[in-house]
């Protein structure tokens, strides 16, 4: 009687022929290199985008940039130059032996306002209506600290500030020098004066414990003398 043969298993996955390589292998590879194609092409795009992005950077930077008058937003006439003093606001500052210290900078209106504690001591102050360096009218003040008048050596302070308003180069500047010499000095009784030259007017108020120098932009730039 002949053995039976054995039944075979129905489960069992057939060997792979000799000499070939497992699917799942040739998959893997296709989808690994697929993958670094991928990322390199991100990366290329990447750098690519960031060298454009700082060219266009460098680009813009060394493009000239529109200027814009500091005037313009100030006031309708502000960019006038005949409604504008003859002296910037550092250089006359720099006359006076100050700089401008950004915490006494405040904003009054649509004009700025610079006022500057000269010395707290005498009393001297300054007030500036300015845009940045342009500058429209000043003030300057002493004022006694006390119920003593003030003296001559107070009151040079506005002569001080009145010199350094005036045009650097002009033949009206003497003049002008002359007449703040003149009038700046004590007045028990009080004294008011006016006078323009160079495109400056000024308006000098003298009292014993109270005294002020306004300059201004005079209607009339070509007249020299009182007013």
């Amino acid at each position: 009687m002949s053995e039976p043969e054995p039944l075979e298993d129905d489960d069992e996955e057939p060997a792979p022929p000799a000499g070939r390589s497992f699917p799942i292998l040739a998959v893997a590879g296709a989808v690994a290199g697929a993958i670094l194609v991928a990322a390199a092409i991100y990366i290329g795009l990447q750098l690519r985008s960031a060298n454009q992005a700082q060219a266009d950077r460098e680009a813009e930077d060394a493009a000239p940039r529109p200027s814009r008058p500091a005037c313009l937003a100030l006031r309708a006439d502000g960019c006038d130059p005949a409604h504008q003093l003859p002296v910037a606001l550092d250089p006359w500052l720099a006359g006076l032996g100050l700089t401008m210290p950004d915490d006494n900078v405040t904003v009054d209106g649509a004009d700025h306002v610079t006022v500057v504690l000269a010395d707290a001591n005498a009393g001297a102050r300054l007030s500036v209506v300015h845009a940045r360096q342009v500058v429209y009218e000043i003030r300057c003040e002493v004022n006694s600290t006390g119920t003593t008048p003030m003296t001559a050596e107070d009151l040079a302070f506005l002569a001080r500030c009145g010199r350094a308003a005036l045009p650097a180069a002009d033949t009206s500047v003497d003049a002008a020098v002359q007449w703040l010499s003149a009038n700046v000095h004590p007045a028990p009784g009080g004294l008011t004066e006016r006078f323009q030259c160079g495109g400056v007017a000024f308006s000098l108020q003298i009292k014993p414990l109270q005294s002020a120098l306004d300059i201004t932009v005079p209607a009339d730039r070509t007249y020299c003398g009182t007013w």
